[in-house]
């Protein structure tokens, strides 16, 4: 299983099999959320879109209940936002 990565200006193909490679992904997502606007991650044939919370927007993670404070991941058909953690398992 390959996770694709697309932001402006690229992407990365990463792999996505192991407990190890889910945690290198959590990490680039975390990585790239943090320095680009646009960003989505294709997954378990899930399309993510990756959004960056701010004080007027903030997001909870709908699985853990946690604040979020660099990367709040949703579906296009589901509007409930997860943290990476929880969405990239």
């Amino acid at each position: 299983m390959t996770a694709h990565l697309t932001f402006v200006g690229g992407g990365l193909l990463l792999p996505a099999r192991t407990p190890y490679e889910r945690q290198l992904l959590r990490e680039h997502v975390l990585d790239r959320a943090r320095h680009k606007e646009h960003l989505r991650v294709r997954v378990d044939q899930t399309d993510w879109t990756i959004e960056r919370p701010t004080a007027e927007r903030p997001f909870v993670c709908g699985r853990c209940k946690r604040r979020l404070t660099v990367a709040a991941l949703h579906t296009p058909r589901q509007p409930e936002t997860y943290c990476v953690a929880c969405a990239l398992r």
